[in-house]
């Protein structure tokens, strides 16, 4: 078990995991993630006001992290896919948590939100 000492030395469970899925931007991508595999150009219109540069960054960042899979088709124009890995995958069940405290916080029944 981790003491209070352990977390305030950078060994915190907690910190960890917000330092892979820092930020807005890293969420909302493995939130469209979860649906299945998606584009760069479907991830950035999903996206309202990500800038290109933040997306990439992002998605480079993700893929470092091993919460991506990133995959290069040898075609004219090159396609390039985006998917989550398992590890990707384990934060699902925590997403679908702020999802459910946020739906009952703005007292709604449903969203757009694509958690599939």
């Amino acid at each position: 078990m981790l003491s209070t000492s352990d977390c305030l030395q950078g060994a915190c469970p907690i910190s960890h995991v917000l330092d892979l899925i820092d930020g807005k931007w890293s969420i909302l991508l493995l939130r469209e993630l979860f649906c299945g595999d998606r584009r760069t150009h479907e991830l950035s219109k999903a996206l309202t006001g990500i800038s290109s540069k933040t997306l990439s960054h992002e998605l480079k960042r993700l893929e470092k992290y091993g919460l991506l899979d990133r995959r290069v088709y040898a075609e004219v124009p090159p396609r390039v896919e985006y998917s989550l890995t398992p590890k990707g995958r384990e934060i699902q069940p925590v997403l679908r948590a702020l999802y459910e405290v946020g739906r009952q916080w703005l007292d709604q029944d449903s969203c757009d939100c694509p958690m599939c």
